[in-house]
């Protein structure tokens, strides 16, 4: 088997106001976004509905992907993966927790 070597450079963004960028950033990488988070701590912040209103203000797609869990599972990061590949998104943006 051949070695492969890939450089993938990530942004992050962290901080207050940083969930209203999304949407800006994310019109570099395309028109669809997988959103992975957790099941109830965003959602109850309010945070996810300022993500997704600064993705919709940009004009982008998305699907919501909730069931992370502290230090996620093989199976939970293979679903996500899955779940990105069938709606064919342009990128993910992680929200919540620390994991």
């Amino acid at each position: 088997m051949a070695v492969v070597n890939e450089y993938r450079p990530v942004e992050i963004f962290f901080g207050e106001g940083a969930v209203k960028k999304a949407g800006e950033v994310g019109r570099r990488f395309g028109f669809k976004a997988l959103i992975v988070t957790g099941k109830k701590s965003t959602k109850e912040s309010g945070a996810l509905d300022k993500l997704i209103d600064s993705l919709k203000e940009n004009h982008i797609d998305y699907v919501v992907f909730d069931e992370i869990t502290p230090n996620p599972t093989d199976k939970q990061v293979n679903k996500g993966a899955e779940i990105a590949v069938k709606e064919k998104v342009d990128f993910i943006v992680g929200i919540g927790g620390g994991s």
